[in-house]
C-alpha cells in the first residue's frame, strides 16, 4: 500500500498493520529486482510496441522473458 510520507499517516498506518502483524516495506525499498525487471521490460520491450489487446501484451511478454532469461548480454558473464 502506497501512502503519504507524511508522519500522521505513518504512524497510523503502521499501528494497523503492526496490530494484523503486517510487515510494512518503505517503497525505495520494497523489491529492488522487481522494480529493475519492469523497468527492463518497459525501457526493452514495451516503450517501442503499441499493445493492442490483452492476447498480445501477452505473448509478447512470454517472449520478453524468454529472451531476458536466456540471451540478454549479462548473461553471457
Amino acid at each position: 500500500m502506497l501512502h503519504d510520507r507524511d508522519a500522521k499517516f505513518i504512524t497510523a498506518f503502521d499501528k494497523v498493520f503492526a496490530s494484523q502483524h503486517i510487515n510494512v516495506i518503505r517503497a525505495p525499498n520494497a523489491n529492488v529486482y522487481a522494480e529493475r525487471w519492469v523497468r527492463s521490460v518497459r525501457q526493452e520491450c514495451l516503450d517501442h510496441l503499441i499493445i493492442v489487446n490483452k492476447r498480445y501484451l501477452s505473448s509478447v511478454l512470454r517472449e520478453y522473458v524468454s529472451y531476458y532469461n536466456t540471451r540478454r548480454p549479462h548473461q553471457d558473464v
